[in-house]
């Protein structure tokens, strides 16, 4: 699985990007070990990730997301609803309950496994 990932900056702008492990690309951010965006508005918080099957697809989304305007960008964050037919998959990854942590065709999210509550939290960063 691949994921789109959507990031608030410490000055208020989003960062987009897309991995297949959410938790290590968040940290890699934090520490400032990611983009070089990020390393220069740190620290970051994780608003959002849709989950997709591939990395074409994700690659896909990302150049859609990223042509939206601002407050549309907003809209889809806040909403929490799938974007470009793919489910938003924030509250799973933050989900501390693995029965829940779960996609719909039952595997485990890619760099999360049962039990971990390893996984970033919203207020955390990225």
């Amino acid at each position: 699985m691949w994921y789109l990932y959507v990031l608030k900056c410490s000055d208020g702008s989003f960062y987009t990007g897309i991995t297949n492990d959410v938790a290590r690309r968040v940290a890699e951010h934090q520490t400032g070990h990611g983009a070089r965006y990020t390393q220069a508005h740190l620290p970051v918080t994780l608003l959002a990730v849709w989950q997709y099957p591939d990395r074409g697809t994700a690659t896909q989304a990302e150049a859609a997301f990223k042509k939206l305007r601002r407050s549309e960008k907003q809209a889809h964050i806040e909403r929490r609803r799938p974007f470009v037919d793919a489910p938003f998959v924030l509250d799973r990854l933050n989900d501390p309950h693995p029965q829940r942590s779960r996609p719909p065709d039952g595997e485990p999210l890619e760099g999360h496994a049962p039990g971990d509550e390893s996984a970033p939290a919203c207020s955390s960063r990225p």
